[in-house]
């Protein structure tokens, strides 16, 4: 959705000084943010009339069309409404949360998991969950920014390095004991 005091008709103080801003200037020239996609089929999507893949959408198979995922949905929606009304972490669980991370955790094999609404959360919990104080984490400089949470929010030692290159360590490593 597309801020209305960012649009070229608005008259307002508020936008003219916004569209004076040099970076605003930069972010309008390029229009990176808020296109409204006009349809949407599996990956693909449709902006100012033309067909695009869609490659920065979580819908990464394409399955938000699938007729047993939408009426999935249909079924979950009526029996639990239309909102889990907040982030587990404040509100609690729902048993759909338990009953998916049990069934996900015997197809794979695994004692438990844990489902997160999106894989930054997932990156960044798990980080901060099993770096204890003490610890140290030697991260490549480019690492996701969720990772860079993590390690923060965790409290541990941290350095970084340049890119790591997999056949040879880091030189800020100890030499490796035989």
């Amino acid at each position: 959705m597309a801020f209305p005091f960012f649009q070229k008709a608005a008259s307002n103080a508020i936008g003219e000084r916004c569209r004076d801003d040099t970076a605003t200037k930069l972010r309008l020239r390029y229009a990176p943010y808020y296109h409204a996609m006009e349809a949407q089929q599996g990956t693909t999507v449709r902006l100012n009339g033309r067909d695009m893949i869609m490659l920065a959408s979580n819908d990464y198979l394409g399955l938000s069309f699938h007729p047993k995922v939408i009426e999935a949905s249909r079924a979950a929606t009526l029996k639990w409404g239309s909102s889990a009304t907040g982030a587990r972490v404040s509100n609690g669980s729902r048993a759909y949360h338990v009953e998916l991370e049990e069934k996900l955790a015997a197809f794979l094999g695994k004692e438990a998991c844990h489902v997160h609404a999106a894989g930054y959360l997932s990156c960044l919990s798990g980080v901060a969950a099993f770096a204890q104080k003490g610890d140290a984490i030697l991260a490549d400089k480019n690492i996701h920014s969720c990772l860079w949470d993590g390690i923060r929010l965790s409290n541990v030692f941290r350095t970084t390095t340049r890119p790591i290159s997999a056949p040879s360590p880091p030189p800020c490593l100890p030499p490796r004991r035989k």
